[in-house]
């Protein structure tokens, strides 16, 4: 599973919107929705910033999602 799609699972999960999760991180919302929906690769620093909003390992997240 990409990191994208883990990342995306994990929003899902939680209930929030696309427009909230980059709101509450910082990440642009023109970076973040292209990279959830798989027309753009996500940046590692926005990655780790998901995993760390979302309090889940990133290295066992991909895994686990």
């Amino acid at each position: 599973m990409s990191p994208e799609e883990s990342i995306c699972k994990v929003i899902k999960r939680s209930g929030m919107t696309i427009k909230a999760v980059s709101e509450r991180t910082g990440i642009p919302y023109n970076h973040l929705q292209p990279s959830l929906k798989g027309n753009r690769e996500m940046r590692a620093d926005e990655y780790i910033t998901l995993c760390t909003f979302f309090r889940v390992d990133p290295m066992c997240e991909r895994n686990t999602a």
